[in-house]
């Protein structure tokens, strides 16, 4: 008797609910997670390279570029360097993937946290170390090298275009 009671006040409880309103309430990580879906973040990542041949064992320099080409401003969180939530691919003439960590790596340790808020249409672009990411040692077969920027922070993942980079022996 004390279990029907209890479901026929529970039933009648339904009655009065909005049927808009959901019955049970969403923590707030899954209504934050909701909400970044419901936006439609777009950014743009491009590599490039001051160099795209030289010698082997020559440091060659890049430059990554973010631009945030939504209609929403995008905040992005790091440590030290917006380059936190940088990783390059490389590729080594034989096919072989020689980058061994997240190159976003290189840039944690710091404990205060940082935001860049890129508005509609802005971008950020910096200095990279190309090899920041892998041993010196996978760099020493003459050839092309593959490189793919991939700039990833919550809902956004935007990739470069891959880029070569030719090396040849001294």
């Amino acid at each position: 008797m004390k279990k029907l009671i209890i479901l026929s006040g529970f039933l009648i409880g339904l009655c009065f609910l909005n049927p808009n309103q959901p019955l049970f309430s969403q923590t707030p990580k899954a209504a934050e997670k909701k909400e970044a879906q419901k936006k439609e973040v777009k950014m743009e990542c491009k590599l490039n390279l001051k160099k795209y041949a030289g010698e082997i064992g020559e440091s060659i320099a890049g430059e990554v570029e973010i631009k945030n080409t939504s209609k929403e401003d995008i905040n992005i969180d790091y440590l030290t360097l917006p380059w936190h939530h940088l990783d390059l691919l490389v590729i080594d003439p034989k096919g072989k993937k020689i980058s061994f960590q997240h190159y976003g790596d290189n840039f944690t340790g710091v404990l205060n946290e940082y935001r860049l808020t890129l508005r509609p249409g802005e971008s950020y672009k910096g200095s990279i170390f190309i090899r920041g990411n892998s041993k010196d040692s996978d760099w020493t077969t003459p050839g092309v090298y593959k490189i793919t920027a991939i700039y990833e922070y919550k809902n956004i993942k935007a990739v470069s275009k891959q880029v070569e980079l030719t090396l040849t022996a001294k």
